[in-house]
């Protein structure tokens, strides 16, 4: 994806502030589906930066939801072939709004999409 929100995106503010204003609108800028989100894809780029030894702490990472959250959004998006891609495109306005919502129910079943956010918010400690 050739997009400069992207491309300029960093660890130090993640990747919340670089969502697509509709994007935060419809799921709730505050949601607990949003900031694991934005963590999922911000702790993505600290690894990589980590691996390539261009990490100087953990410490300096935005985050805003919490590890069991992630590993929780992870599960989903393992089980739902695309939904990683799709959440990533739909976050920059790249899909129609509610695309990873759609596929995540149309994989899973009807009210999955809704499921997984509660469990995300049941995790969230």
């Amino acid at each position: 994806m050739d997009d400069p929100q992207l491309q300029a995106v960093n660890v130090n503010e993640g990747f919340l502030r670089k969502f697509d204003k509709a994007f935060a609108e419809h799921y709730g800028a505050d949601s607990y589906f949003v900031l694991t989100l934005s963590d999922y894809f911000t702790s993505a780029l600290a690894r990589l930066l980590e691996s390539k030894n261009m990490l100087k702490s953990w410490d300096s990472v935005a985050l805003y939801s919490s590890d069991n959250a992630v590993r929780k959004l992870s599960e989903y998006f393992r089980n739902v072939e695309g939904a990683r891609e799709s959440a990533l495109r739909e976050c920059f306005g790249a899909a129609p709004v509610g695309s990873t919502e759609e596929l995540i129910d149309k994989t899973l079943g009807p009210g999955s999409f809704s499921r997984m956010c509660r469990e995300l918010e049941n995790v969230k400690r």
